[in-house]
């Protein structure tokens, strides 16, 4: 039977760049397309995560013991504790910092990284707006308003801000990368390749370009250029999970489950929480016919994240195949309630419930 298969694309394009050290956010980004395609009276999601790079860089603030309440040395913890992913006492050592030197630029941008991880977006920009206003060149605060400008849904805003970092400073990879996720947002594939492309030649080693350019490649149907450069960022940076889960991908949709199992076990050894790896890896074991690998896999992607509605649908396909009809209704029932804002998945947990109640 003829059925239309869903892929679910899980972008993460989030970088925030400011001052510290390497550090990652992730932000899912879920959109639907339908391709036609014979999978055995079964509709499931695959995901496809690209990423972007958060890259913290630290000026170097020498505090001599004597100047332990300088505006520097609180700047500097606060740093320590944003590393440490201890946001409440960055958030305080920040604000002493401003308290003692209100002009200090790097301390708002700082803490309006902070912000971001606590979620509190609008405090987030009001530190970058400071921040820009202090240091109106200061390149890295314009990326981190532009993401954050994205995280809000305002495009418009995040690509100005993007193209400004770019204007400062024309040899900002990590510009180059963000601005190429928000074309792929605008679906202007060919504006984020370019953008992809000129990350790449300015850093080489930028891992997570290759990974966002072979997204793009393969929403462009170029599988063997999309193969190619996730083998890039697997090759840069070898414990890459979200790299691994878009060569498995790759592999799944060139009907080798053996090497798409394969990556997708590597993804979940690198990130044991990874929701996204444990429901692709559920549907090469439904194609494998292993109905009991692929619930288990179901079961731990939705106990990782309880509001992905297409696992439920997933999971719900199985149990009816397998004739448990009552829990199928039960997780078809769930995929309906949390996929309100998602028409096409909606519909089709609304059919499913309405062939089981017949």
């Amino acid at each position: 039977m003829i059925m239309r298969s869903r892929i679910l694309k899980f972008v993460v394009p989030i970088a925030v760049l400011g001052i510290g050290t390497l550090e990652w956010e992730k932000l899912a980004i879920a959109q639907m397309q339908q391709l036609t395609k014979s999978v055995q009276d079964f509709q499931r999601d695959e995901i496809t995560q690209s990423s972007s790079i958060a890259s913290y860089h630290k000026p170097t603030l020498t505090v001599a013991e004597s100047e332990t309440n300088s505006a520097e040395y609180y700047y500097n913890r606060g740093n320590d504790e944003h590393d440490a992913k201890n946001y409440k006492a960055a958030l305080a050592d920040l604000n002493k910092a401003i308290e003692i030197n209100p002009d200090f630029a790097e301390a708002y941008l700082n803490r309006g990284n902070v912000y971001e991880d606590l979620g509190d977006k609008q405090a987030a920009l009001s530190d970058y707006n400071r921040a820009i206003k202090l240091k109106p060149d200061y390149t890295i605060t314009y990326l981190n308003r532009g993401i954050a400008y994205r995280h809000l849904g305002n495009n418009k805003l995040a690509l100005a801000d993007l193209n400004k970092a770019i204007e400062i400073n024309p040899d900002f990879a990590e510009a180059y990368l963000n601005r190429g996720n928000i074309y792929g947002d605008l679906k202007d594939k060919q504006a984020a390749l370019s953008d992809y492309n000129r990350a790449i030649e300015i850093k080489p080693d930028l891992a997570q370009a290759y990974l966002n350019r072979g997204v793009a490649y393969r929403d462009l149907g170029n599988n063997k250029l999309a193969l190619a450069d996730y083998n890039s960022a697997i090759k840069i940076k070898p414990d890459f999970a979200e790299a691994y889960l878009n060569r498995g991908n790759i592999y799944k949709d060139l009907g080798n489950n053996k090497l798409a199992l394969a990556d997708y076990n590597s993804a979940i050894k690198i990130k044991p929480d990874f929701a996204e790896a444990y429901l692709n890896r559920g549907n090469v074991y439904d194609d494998l016919k292993d109905k009991q690998a692929a619930l288990s896999d179901y079961a731990r992607a939705i106990e990782l994240k309880p509001n992905y509605a297409i696992t439920y649908y997933n999971r719900g396909i199985i149990k009816e195949i397998l004739g448990n009809k009552s829990a199928a209704l039960s997780d078809f029932e769930t995929a309906r309630y949390l996929s309100q804002r998602n028409t096409q998945l909606y519909n089709d947990a609304v059919e499913e419930i309405n062939k089981l109640q017949k």
